[in-house]
């Protein structure tokens, strides 16, 4: 059976137990940890998860009887009656965009795993991944199975700023496996700005 990144729904402040527990048992789990510090040169921080009582877990269909066993999980995350599946590649998209930053907000959005996300703007915007834009040193990474947008301020020195031409031809190029509907970049992410 082929394993899968499926969303744990747990009870409150006790992903990180989850986690542990889930580890302990060989079972492959990933919780995003939001590391929260004051400002940019801050050394000390503090972690807590991104996503309130959430767990992503590694497993095939047979292992999930043992993942509804471990103390403080409540269940699988359902949509339309099935299990939330997340991608390889969100799962490590995510993993990336949190080593890159610090104090990270959530932001609920409509775009869905068939959404194509088309910048139709005159403002310029750097495109960092397939999912990922940099707008004014603020950086968006769209996790459209979740239905989220995480948000993080950059630096300046960390932004290139590309035309809005030379996005719309790189979007030409790129290929959106996942991505396939066309939706206005500005009304899916209208409230972000």
């Amino acid at each position: 059976m082929e394993m899968k990144w499926y969303t744990v729904y747990t009870k409150p402040q006790t992903e990180k137990k989850v986690l542990e527990q889930l580890t302990n048992k060989n079972i492959k789990a990933y919780c995003p940890l939001n590391r929260i510090g004051q400002n940019w040169g801050e050394k000390k921080f503090r972690e807590d998860p991104l996503f309130k009582s959430y767990v992503f877990v590694k497993a095939t269909e047979s292992e999930l009887k043992d993942v509804r066993k471990i103390s403080g999980v409540v269940n699988l995350v359902y949509w339309l009656g099935k299990p939330v599946i997340i991608n390889d590649e969100e799962i490590n998209t995510m993993k990336e965009f949190l080593k890159r930053h610090l104090n990270i907000t959530l932001e609920k959005t409509e775009i869905r795993n068939s959404d194509f996300i088309n910048p139709m703007s005159e403002l310029a915007f750097q495109n960092v991944g397939q999912n990922t834009f940099i707008q004014n040193k603020v950086e968006r990474l769209a996790v459209p199975s979740l239905g989220f947008i995480l948000i993080a301020e950059t630096e300046q020195t960390n932004v290139t700023v590309i035309s809005h031409d030379n996005f719309i031809k790189k979007i030409k190029f790129t290929p959106y496996s996942i991505l396939n509907k066309v939706v206005d970049f500005n009304t899916a992410l209208r409230v972000h700005w």
